[in-house]
């Protein structure tokens, strides 16, 4: 039997072999690119050990894998015992980011935008608590139906609770079926943020930060494409920004200011823009997947 008549025997079995073998090949690449990942971050941050640097860990954005990544960064910081911080820039309600954010070592200080940029230190106590028996403020008078995770009143949902691991979505109803208003708790139970909803479409149309007080600190206007846009900081002085972006980066630079020596691991495009905006020393970090 000549070898041409062997490939075309073996031809139809190669193919599904191929197609089996292909994922398998894919998933060895990206290990052997995560690997070569790594070892060039631990060689980053021992060299700026050496140095003296102390190393920002910057992340910004909704997604949880840049959050990841640098959580692995400021581990392998305090591992080198390397002066690191974890700074973040955007608060996320998903429940997976509270956890990773969880993830960070001890010993490691950890900065938040929503929480440190705030005069008066960022979020609020909540006027409600999931479970409670009596209609929590602005739904004044008393309930004729209830379930577990909210509230009806006069055959109408007034507030609906969920529970979302670490974090709290509450979201309050005025008028027919979409909710006017979402309330985020974090994993502490402080009221961080409240996105006023578009009473047709239920859009985000504008993100307001809490103080420790219950004030609005910033307010954050939402395009009608969803891309965030124009922020106004309203404490200590009302200060308008082109974007929260500017905002951040502003907060960044005077964060920086304090230290003689210091580099930035900007992880995501977004902490890049940030860290260029603030005009920071900083190295780009791949995310991980």
């Amino acid at each position: 039997m000549s070898a041409r008549s062997l490939l075309e025997r073996a031809r139809p079995y190669a193919r599904p072999a191929v197609r089996r073998l292909r994922p398998v090949a894919r998933r060895a690449a990206g290990r052997a690119r995560s690997t070569v990942g790594l070892v060039r971050l631990c060689g980053l941050v021992l060299a700026l050990r050496v140095r003296r640097h102390r190393v920002y860990v910057l992340v910004a954005g909704a997604e949880t894998a840049p959050l990841r990544t640098a959580v692995r960064c400021v581990r392998f910081a305090a591992g080198l015992r390397a002066p690191a911080e974890l700074v973040v820039m955007d608060y996320s309600n998903d429940p997976a980011a509270a956890g990773a954010l969880a993830g960070a070592p001890a010993g490691v200080a950890v900065r938040l935008f929503w929480r440190d940029a705030a005069p008066d230190g960022g979020g609020a106590t909540p006027r409600y608590t999931s479970g409670t028996a009596d209609a929590p403020e602005p739904h004044p008078g008393s309930l004729e139906r209830s379930w577990d995770t909210g509230y009806y009143q006069a055959g109408r949902p007034t507030m609906a609770v969920t529970e979302r691991g670490r974090t709290t979505a509450v979201e309050h109803y005025q008028h027919g079926s979409m909710p006017s208003r979402r309330d985020e708790i974090d994993e502490r139970g402080r009221l961080v943020r409240t996105v006023d909803l578009h009473p047709a479409t239920g859009r985000a149309v504008t993100h307001r930060y809490l103080d420790t007080s219950g004030r609005c600190w910033m307010s954050v206007w939402i395009d009608t494409d969803g891309t965030v846009g124009r922020a106004q900081r309203h404490r200590p002085v009302a200060t308008e920004f082109p974007s929260l972006r500017s905002a951040q980066a502003e907060w960044l630079a005077s964060l920086l200011e304090t230290e003689r020596r210091h580099t930035v691991l900007a992880v995501g495009a977004d902490a890049v823009s940030v860290a260029e905006m603030a005009g920071a020393p900083y190295r780009s970090v791949r995310t991980a997947g």
